[in-house]
């Protein structure tokens, strides 16, 4: 059983899942078959409800009913609910601005992030939301590393601007925070 643009958990009657539903996502990008597919299926699953539900969220922020947001765009109540309940992405970008407008609030940009990269955190992050925010905090935490303290490889740190406003501007660069040669002695010519 198929649904427009992707497959159903019907088509997976065969797969065996152990674990919770984060494993059966990483299994679902994980697949060397149809990983590819699931992820750009699921990717914009998770934009289209984020977005829907951002339209509730910034009714409620600003304190109005729905009935009391159609009256500010001269539409019905239902026709408010649609657009709150509106996970398929018909809505055009023009209503969705008009709808924050009607709420107090402005959309303030998109950032955009390439598909292998929220793949990337999906694995690692399953149960985390994909948000820039989210995302550049995981960037940031995997280019920092250390290497253990008895190495004598340097130790290098890479640093994103958190500053950055789109997740191009926050392309991480390597930015050498501190080299130095471990030469501590083990810890059994320490006890000797």
């Amino acid at each position: 059983m198929s649904y427009k643009g992707g497959t159903t958990m019907k088509d997976d009657e065969d797969v065996q899942i152990t674990g919770n539903i984060s494993d059966y996502l990483v299994q679902r990008l994980d697949d060397e078959t149809h990983g590819q597919e699931f992820t750009l299926e699921y990717l914009k699953a998770d934009f289209l409800a984020a977005a829907a539900n951002a339209l509730s969220t910034l009714r409620h922020e600003a304190g109005l009913t729905q009935a009391e947001v159609a009256e500010r765009l001269h539409t019905k109540q239902s026709a408010i609910a649609r657009l709150e309940a509106d996970f398929d992405g018909a809505m055009s970008l023009r209503r969705y601005v008009d709808f924050a407008l009607a709420c107090g609030f402005i959309p303030h940009h998109f950032t955009f992030t390439p598909i292998e990269t929220a793949h990337n955190f999906i694995i690692a992050q399953p149960e985390t939301p994909l948000t820039f925010e989210n995302q550049l905090h995981w960037s940031n935490a995997i280019f920092r590393f250390t290497l253990e303290p008895s190495s004598k490889v340097p130790r290098t740190t890479f640093m994103v601007s958190s500053s950055a406003t789109t997740l191009q501007e926050a392309q991480p660069t390597l930015g050498i925070v501190a080299t130095q040669l471990h030469t501590q002695p083990s810890q059994e010519r320490s006890a000797a």
